[in-house]
């Protein structure tokens, strides 16, 4: 039996376009980021490499830099001398991150949460005010435990449920700072600087 791929004969296309034509030529050169040819005058070449990855449109290598966070080449490992400024305000920034709705909903259960867990503790702290209320207007103390003891423990209640309300409150801020502050800082706008 005969391999199939044997009869297929391959003819190469025809290219018709100019620019093929163009990289072909021996004095043109590419940017290596966005492959568009352009004049040798509107590429740098800003690092140690050399050949046709040398050469850069100078707005394709600050892109680059600003969405990948590093400051150095990727291909030679050059570090080049930049200065960055972050893209948003911190109030702008607050308004775009908490926008996607992955982050608003987050916000929203924890904002619920927050609300349902300070009312439980005002609930726990107003229970525990009247109870020693209640048990300093009587005579003689309940169950027999000295009134010092149940003002100690009550106390202690109150002061663990405090404890647990500001650490719970805590929590629920880091979780939703942290990660708004980390982005916001790693949103920037890098420019090179080629005279230095």
């Amino acid at each position: 039996m005969q391999n199939p791929l044997e009869d297929v004969s391959i003819v190469p296309a025809k290219i018709e376009n100019d620019k093929c034509d163009q990289l072909s030529r021996p004095n043109s050169t590419i940017c290596r980021i966005c492959h568009m040819q352009e004049p040798n005058n509107e590429l740098i070449n800003p690092c140690n490499c050399r050949g046709t990855l040398g050469y850069v449109h100078r707005r394709c290598l600050e892109h680059w830099l600003s969405r990948s966070g590093l400051t150095r080449c990727e291909l030679c490992l050059f570090v080049y001398r930049t200065k960055s400024i972050l893209r948003y305000s911190m109030c702008k920034s607050l308004r775009i991150y908490f926008s996607h709705p992955n982050n608003r909903g987050l916000l929203q259960a924890d904002l619920l949460a927050m609300i349902l867990i300070t009312f439980l503790t005002a609930m726990l702290f107003g229970m525990c005010y009247i109870s020693l209320n209640y048990y300093n207007e009587q005579h003689e103390s309940p169950y027999g435990i000295p009134k010092l003891w149940l003002d100690v423990s009550i106390f202690a209640v109150l002061a663990v449920v405090g404890f647990v309300y500001v650490l719970n409150l805590y929590g629920m801020l880091y979780a939703q700072i942290m990660p708004w502050f980390r982005w916001w800082q790693s949103v920037r706008v890098v420019t090179i600087d080629l005279d230095g």
